[in-house]
């Protein structure tokens, strides 16, 4: 069809994004079937773009996990660029909604674990993380809450980190909470003169 050939082209389209979700609405497994490879070919450039990735968003969620976990395997290589950018996160945050095959979240962690540290200092990329922590919390959390901590005092001296930091702090989770404190205060020389970490030293002295 002409919507699969001119896929990458019109997905940078608003009225043809909104047409190809109503066809999606309307037929979703032809439509899938149809668009699948387009969209395979074609994620890269449309996962940024301002109305390409609303419809990569609405093609997620007629999606198999097979079918996710190949679409991750296609944007591993951009994977934080695209964490961090305003139209990618979103789409991100969408796949680990709709990932529910321990296969795919594993790979997903794969992807997240080396970066997370990074992520936090990122506004955009911060909500992957937390999407991922939340929707997964039984299987990840934990080991995502040890990176957190062990890696605190350097986000506690970052602009968007630092402000991180003071929400878990503010959370009180006990599984996570105490270990925090023990790791910022330990470093609380460090943190009370840096431009950032007087913030997070702050929070704590109200708690």
């Amino acid at each position: 069809s002409i919507i699969a050939e001119k896929f990458g082209e019109l997905g940078k389209d608003q009225g043809a994004c909104r047409y190809i979700q109503k066809l999606l609405n309307d037929s979703p497994i032809e439509t899938i079937r149809v668009l699948y490879y387009p969209l395979c070919q074609n994620v890269l450039q449309l996962i940024n773009d301002p109305f390409g990735n609303y419809l990569i968003q609405k093609i997620i969620t007629y999606l198999s996990n097979e079918q996710l976990y190949e679409i991750l395997k296609i944007i591993s290589s951009n994977f934080f660029e695209i964490c961090c950018n305003t139209h990618g996160t979103r789409v991100l945050q969408k796949m680990v909604e709709f990932s529910t095959a321990p296969s795919v979240k594993k790979y997903f962690f794969e992807l997240l674990k080396p970066l997370i540290t990074p992520l936090l200092k990122q506004l955009n990329g911060t909500f992957v993380v937390q999407k991922f922590a939340e929707v997964n919390s039984k299987e990840y959390s934990k080991e995502i809450n040890q990176i957190i901590i062990e890696n605190s005092p350097v986000l506690s001296t970052h602009r968007h980190g630092c402000c991180v930091i003071q929400k878990y702090l503010e959370l009180k989770d006990p599984t996570m909470t105490p270990n925090l404190l023990d790791k910022l205060i330990d470093n609380c020389l460090l943190l009370i003169v840096d431009q950032f970490g007087n913030y997070v030293i702050q929070t704590i002295l109200l708690m």
